[in-house]
Formats: C-alpha cells, sequence, structure tokens
C-alpha cells in the first residue's frame, strides 16, 4: 500500500489527526483520518445493503456513529487503494480483525460520542493497525488500579489526570484491537511504556506494538500497529 494525504475523500475532506505529520516511527503506510457528523453530512452516508440493515436495528446514539465510522472507513479505503467507493470491501481475518480489500492491508476502526456529536476515526496500514478514541470526561474512581498492571505509570503528555489515565486506557485499547483481543481480556493485558510526546510501545499476548497518542478536539486518541 502506498502512503496517499491523509483524510478521506470529499468536498470537506476530515482534519488528519496528526496535524503536524505522523510520527517519524510511523510505518511509511500509515493513514490515520477522523471526521465528525458535520462532514458526514456533507459527504453523506456509502454503505452496503447489508449495513444498512445493521444501522436499523441500532438506536438512534449507537447508529450514528455506525454510519460515520462506515462511511469514514469506506471512502478513506478507495482514497488509500484508488478504488471506486462503491467498490469496497472490508473483510475480516480468522480472528475478527478487519483487513482491508482483498488482503491489501489491516484496518481500524472507532468512535464514540464528543459534545453531543458522533466523531469517528480510521487507521490503516499494511502491518496490524489499532486505533481508540475516548472522549476527554471524569472517570470512575479506582479506575487507574484496574488498568495498570505492576510497575506501570500513567503518561505525562496530556493536560490533566483524567486525561492521562484516558491515554493509558486508549493506548492499551489500541494495542489489544491491533493484536485482534480487544479488551476481552481487560485492559491489564496490555503493558504500555511511555516515550517522548505520547509515542509508546506496548506488549500484548499477540506481540509487540509502537504507537501515539494525540490529546485533541476534547479527545484521547490512540494509534497502535505491529513492529515484528
Amino acid at each position: 500500500m502506498t502512503s496517499p494525504p491523509q483524510g478521506a475523500d470529499g468536498e470537506h475532506p476530515p482534519s488528519a489527526l496528526f496535524a503536524s505529520g505522523l510520527p517519524a516511527h510511523a510505518p511509511p503506510s500509515l493513514v490515520v483520518a477522523w471526521a465528525d457528523a458535520a462532514w458526514l453530512d456533507a459527504v453523506g452516508p456509502c454503505l452496503t445493503a447489508d449495513e444498512e440493515a445493521m444501522a436499523a436495528r441500532l438506536g438512534a446514539a449507537r447508529r450514528a456513529g455506525f454510519v460515520l465510522v462506515r462511511t469514514l472507513a469506506r471512502r478513506t479505503v478507495a482514497r488509500a487503494l484508488g478504488l471506486d467507493v462503491r467498490d469496497v470491501r472490508i473483510d475480516k481475518s480468522d480472528d475478527g480483525r478487519p483487513l482491508l480489500p482483498t488482503n491489501k492491508g489491516w484496518i481500524s476502526l472507532t468512535h464514540t460520542t464528543l459534545g453531543g456529536r458522533a466523531v469517528a476515526g480510521v487507521a490503516l496500514a499494511d502491518v496490524p493497525v489499532g486505533l481508540d478514541v475516548e472522549p476527554v470526561r471524569l472517570r470512575a474512581p479506582g479506575l487507574a488500579a484496574r488498568i495498570l498492571a505492576d510497575g506501570e505509570a500513567l503518561p505525562a503528555w496530556p493536560t490533566t489526570d483524567d486525561a492521562r489515565l484516558l491515554a493509558a486506557w486508549t493506548a492499551k485499547e489500541a494495542a489489544l484491537k491491533a493484536d485482534g483481543l480487544g479488551l476481552r481480556q481487560g485492559a491489564i493485558a496490555a503493558r504500555i511504556a511511555w516515550g517522548e510526546g505520547g509515542a509508546f510501545t506496548a506488549t500484548t499476548p499477540g506481540g509487540r506494538w509502537a504507537g501515539q497518542g494525540v490529546e485533541a478536539e476534547g479527545a484521547v486518541w490512540a494509534v497502535a500497529w505491529a513492529t515484528e
């Protein structure tokens, strides 16, 4: 997979998550894009018939996020691989991780609600990749003890204690999504070591990962990718 400009196509492309460019330690193939409901209003939904049926069964809030992230994924993949958006198919590996069409790479999807509006992100790479987002908000007391393994520390880079805790959470979830486990084994299954400026490495039951966290637009994001 080549390294195209970030963002999905459309009259109003979503902002790149990393405004100053992807981190130097990221794989050249990595593409990260994010969008909100205003972008979807501009470009319109783009779903398969199966996805439309799935969306119809969801409540209003979950449906908004689902439609947004699937549309963003399809348009981002189309741009990255030079496909017509109508020809984009997203497959799954044996362990359930999404794959790009015809095994041309990996994709990770995430969405949440931020300030009452749906927000979604998509990461693409030619190695397994995971992406997660959480709005910055107060967390339940004792959460740190439940997600940090012995010897782990919270990162120093976000601006508040709540954001630092969420940065640890998103880094762990991104690594576990890249691993294929998700949070089925709990966040403590991933061990995070923090570097400078939001960079991190992670060890999970399935391997080792590198990644990057960022705080933007009232949310904390993390993307992780395979290093071996």
